[in-house]
């Protein structure tokens, strides 16, 4: 099996990826179908058909492998986090989620919901750092281009959450 996966290498890392991205349209889909409570901008403003496109993500191993490996490392953990609030965005449905969400963003201390924002990707961002640390191995390693798609994910997840916060805050203010 292993000589069968090492022999069609940049297939297995293209499929995965497919899946990843796959895994995190999907997520997205159960937890927020209207894209209402979507954390990243450019999905919330181009819709579906853009989320559904980042599949052709999928086709990055085949000009790089070790791109790939980075696009499904973020995917997977992407994925997982949407996989997380599935359960409760399903049971109350997304109009009383999304309520629950902007509610908790207003009743939130400005410094601590923003901390409690940036949490996530902090600790994503850790966890690359301590892994880079603890493995300096050569820029050709496996380690590291999973260790960049930890990285890339807590800079996304540091970047899309305070500004979700930010701009729930911001649209009270008008409101």
């Amino acid at each position: 099996m292993r000589e069968f996966l090492t022999a069609h290498l940049v297939h297995v890392i293209a499929a995965a990826t497919l899946i990843s991205r796959l895994g995190d349209i999907g997520t997205t889909f159960l937890v927020t179908p209207t894209l209402k409570v979507e954390a990243n901008p450019l999905v919330r403003r181009f819709g579906w058909r853009y989320a559904l496109a980042t599949t052709a993500l999928a086709l990055i191993p085949y000009y790089s492998i070790h791109g790939g490996v980075v696009i499904l490392t973020v995917s997977f953990i992407i994925s997982a986090l949407n996989g997380s609030e599935a359960l409760l965005a399903r049971s109350l449905g997304e109009e009383r989620y999304a309520e629950l969400h902007h509610d908790a963003m207003l009743n939130m201390p400005f410094l601590i919901g923003v901390s409690l924002q940036c949490l996530p990707g902090l600790f994503c961002a850790l966890l690359a750092l301590v892994l880079s640390l603890l493995f300096p191995q050569s820029i050709d390693n496996w380690g590291y281009d999973i260790v960049m798609g930890i990285m890339l994910s807590g800079i996304a997840l540091f970047i899309f959450y305070p500004m979700r916060f930010l701009s729930e805050r911001r649209s009270a203010l008008v409101r």
